[in-house]
């Protein structure tokens, strides 16, 4: 595994403090007080420059590498060129691209401002048709290319985390199963093992499937979702995780009229956190027939829709009690590799 062996840690005062589903603002004041990007290691103790011909011109601000047959959006601050950063590998869902992705996450502005480099894989081919192919070959391509920018931008590798929605949400669940070393911690939305409708690969926490170590899991399902990736498989994801970490209930830590935040722990550490809403949206899915988005959705996204190719906004239509995109950077900021 090319895991950077370095660690320099960015300023964080909310860095200790668990998250919770709410309006976001402790979030939001928690992503000013690191917008500077301040490192308390000296850029001397940091390892030297790599050059990578996936990244021909890496420079701070937005760019779009191609690399392994995809490309992928990256957002670099500009305190994060001279090495120290975090990273959060966003991976959009079936007919999205990364620019859609960032519609409803925000994280290349949210990531960024707390001091992560946030990098958005594009599907093959362009929208409406984009999909990824969930194979260990295909998933290793955009694995080397998280690899690559640990080195290039020489990042914390206390800080490598990752997220997912939909096709996205599986791929994260895959890489928690296949790469635990390298993440601090995952975060995969409306995706489970085991769905009737689709079957994606995802972690059964079964056989093989079982990452290699524990760590922070904040995963997020909508009760709604009922056509696309049905909730009824959201239990028997739960119930493995449990099982297999050896982890216990704590029962809901927070909620709302619409949504049920549950953790369990261990001794040791350990931790899971299940994101329940019932919030949905009347978006008919076109590429399977008769269904709808119902609780397939990002809670709290603005996503107007509009881009090229985008057959829809993924965005919850109903008022939100939190925000997807906060939520996920703060579990992040929260929970980085001890």
């Amino acid at each position: 595994m090319r895991l950077c062996a370095w660690s320099m840690v960015v300023a964080c005062a909310a860095c200790g403090t668990p998250p919770h589903a709410g309006n976001g603002d402790d979030v939001d004041a928690a992503i000013g007080g690191t917008a500077d990007g301040s490192l308390d290691a000296s850029p001397d103790a940091r390892p030297p420059a790599v050059d990578d011909p996936c990244f021909p011109s890496p420079h701070a601000g937005h760019a779009a590498y191609a690399c392994n047959g995809y490309t992928f959006d990256v957002e670099v601050p500009a305190a994060c060129l001279d090495g120290g950063c975090g990273l959060i590998f966003d991976v959009p869902g079936r007919t999205m691209d990364a620019a859609m992705e960032d519609a409803n996450t925000e994280l290349r502005a949210r990531g960024g401002a707390a001091g992560f480099v946030v990098i958005q894989p594009n599907a093959n081919p362009a929208p409406p048709q984009s999909t990824f192919s969930p194979t260990p070959e295909e998933d290793a391509k955009l694995f080397d290319f998280l690899s690559r920018a640990l080195a290039v931008y020489r990042i914390d590798a206390h800080r490598v985390h990752m997220t997912g929605f939909s096709e996205g949400g599986f791929m994260s669940w895959r890489f928690l199963c296949d790469h635990a070393d390298v993440f601090a911690s995952v975060a995969p939305a409306s995706a489970a093992s085991n769905c009737t409708i689709l079957q994606i690969p995802a972690c059964s926490f079964t056989g093989t499937q079982i990452p290699s170590r524990q760590l922070p899991v904040l995963y997020m399902h909508g009760t709604a979702d009922e056509d696309y990736v049905q909730y009824e498989c959201a239990q028997p994801q739960i119930d493995a995780v449990v099982a297999t970490w050896g982890l216990t209930s704590q029962g809901v830590i927070a909620s709302g009229a619409a949504y049920r935040r549950t953790r369990w722990t261990d001794a040791s550490g350990g931790l899971f956190e299940f994101l329940s809403h019932d919030y949905y949206s009347d978006q008919s899915v076109l590429f399977i027939p008769q269904t709808k988005l119902e609780g397939h959705c990002y809670p709290g996204s603005t996503d107007p829709g509009g881009l090229p190719g985008q057959l829809m906004s993924f965005k919850c239509e109903q008022p939100a009690e939190f925000t997807w995109g906060v939520e996920v950077l703060a579990f992040f900021i929260a929970h980085p590799r001890p």
